[in-house]
């Protein structure tokens, strides 16, 4: 099953998600190095590795979007292409993957790059994993909790890379798939002599 995005655990720790932010890979060299363009075919599930809140704060919902980074549109002008199911992260729940059903038609030779958020009413947030990177567009503040802007619009640079990624399945093309039809002799001319 073929992906887009990060799927290695952060090795530089994590970063706390505040439920007015969102973060994501955005980096038009990034996307182009992880998985995009994809092959086509349809979304399946989102993953990433976050923690939970510490002691004394709140569970947080979550949840991922894939933007259509397909180019020469810049990532301010990125459309929202899906959002996935939310899935809850507990308060002080040990670092893990988090994996939830995603669903939309991938169109071949498109690129896409993935985002996630939080949603909690308290100071204490949720951690996502991360590598330590070059300076790149890469989060998102002050948006309006809970919800993925409709275009990505202006964010901010950060120095990670999110443990953030998408899977896919591809299309199955039904002309190589074997019938009854292709597996017999073929038929005689009954008007020959």
């Amino acid at each position: 099953m073929p992906i887009f995005g990060y799927n290695v655990i952060g090795l530089n720790g994590q970063v706390g998600l505040g439920d007015t932010s969102m973060y994501g890979n955005w980096n038009v060299a990034r996307v182009a190095l992880r998985g995009s363009p994809v092959l086509g075919g349809n979304l399946a599930t989102g993953h990433v590795y976050m923690s939970g809140a510490p002691p004394g704060g709140c569970d947080v919902s979550g949840q991922i979007a894939i933007y259509d980074a397909t180019p020469p549109a810049v990532p301010a002008n990125w459309p929202l292409f899906a959002t996935s199911a939310l899935f809850n992260v507990p308060v002080t729940a040990l670092p893990q993957w988090y994996v939830t059903p995603i669903v939309g038609a991938l169109v071949a030779g498109n690129s896409y790059a993935a985002a996630v958020l939080g949603n909690n009413t308290d100071a204490s947030n949720a951690g996502v994993w991360k590598t330590t990177i070059g300076n790149e567009y890469a989060s998102k503040n002050f948006i309006a909790p809970g919800v993925f802007p409709n275009p990505l619009g202006v964010g901010a640079n950060m120095i990670h890379e999110w443990s953030l990624y998408i899977t896919y399945d591809l299309p199955v093309d039904d002309s190589v798939s074997p019938t009854a039809a292709c597996c017999c002799m073929p038929h005689c001319n009954s008007n020959m002599n």
